[in-house]
């Protein structure tokens, strides 16, 4: 039986991801490093924004500070900003009390914060995670832990397959999420019955 529902932040609760996915890619070519041999394929493995540039600085050296400083400044009002998907909101709002909540974001910890704050939604949550606190691996392991949750009881929730098949070895349960008209609550209600 699940317990415990870890969300990704971007695509599955916050609608913004081209629009961020533009911005790290116009700072990239800033500073001549979009257009290296392998970035655009670093960049379809979305990985969070830490990770691109540690993948990019093994292709050519560069300031991985000041493009991240960059990258966080320009995503800042993107990120303060940002709408949150009706669907996801309702059932978190509906359900927080028969779950526990947590995230595992890509997204700089002090804007995550920041945002749900802003939206009101903190409140629903055992504990914001993001890049910051770790991999989503690392994330997830953290949960089953410090919270003593077993795996079978967690479900974790992404719109990117590469970030659910970075967990699969903690053989927690996972949902692909899609804004596809089907309702969030339809979906793991369908993934819990299979």
């Amino acid at each position: 039986m699940i317990k415990t529902i870890v969300f990704d932040v971007d695509g599955v609760i916050t609608d913004s991801w081209i629009r961020k996915d533009k911005i790290i890619q116009e700072v990239l070519d800033k500073h001549w490093l979009l257009h290296l041999s392998w970035v655009r394929q670093i960049l379809e493995r979305w990985l969070n924004r830490v990770l691109i540039l540690d993948e990019i600085s093994k292709i050519k050296p560069f300031d991985d500070n000041l493009v991240l400083r960059e990258i966080n400044t320009s995503l800042l009002n993107l990120e303060s900003s940002i709408l949150l998907i009706d669907d996801t909101l309702t059932f978190i709002r509906e359900n927080f009390e028969k779950y526990q909540f947590f995230t595992n974001t890509s997204m700089p910890k002090s804007k995550l914060q920041r945002i749900f704050s802003e939206k009101d939604i903190a409140k629903y949550f055992m504990e914001l995670l993001a890049y910051d606190d770790g991999s989503k691996k690392e994330n997830i392991e953290y949960i089953i832990k410090v919270y003593d949750v077993k795996p079978e009881e967690i479900l974790f929730i992404d719109d990117k397959m590469c970030h659910i098949d970075a967990v699969k070895n903690t053989w927690v349960h996972t949902l692909l999420f899609a804004q596809d008209g089907v309702s969030l609550e339809h979906k793991i209600n369908s993934k819990l019955n299979t």
